[in-house]
């Protein structure tokens, strides 16, 4: 399970629990910012599946479910790295500052 802290979901709320109270192909166009067509390219689905489980987020199946939040997992952790890498960067800056 994954926490999401930004985008329409509530923070500490996992993307899985998140269904009920958001739908989570806007939360995935919203969090990668694509447009559903973008998102069906990415899924391997037409448009117009993309555009369904938009109106009707029950009837997408679990396998995609599962699909939908490694994406926003993997985009998360990507954006962790990139923050945690500027800092590292930032530190060793700062630290050769105070040594020299």
């Amino acid at each position: 399970m994954i926490n999401l802290d930004i985008g329409v979901f509530k923070k500490g709320m996992t993307f899985e629990n998140s269904f009920n109270s958001h739908n989570q192909i806007d939360g995935v166009c919203d969090l990668l910012n694509v447009s559903q067509k973008r998102l069906s390219e990415i899924l391997g689905v037409s448009e117009g599946s993309v555009n369904r489980w938009h109106s009707n987020p029950i009837k997408i199946p679990l396998s995609m479910q599962k699909h939908l939040s490694l994406l926003a997992e993997a985009h998360l952790l990507r954006e962790s790295n990139e923050k945690y890498d500027l800092f590292f960067k930032l530190f060793n800056k700062l630290s050769e500052g105070i040594k020299g």
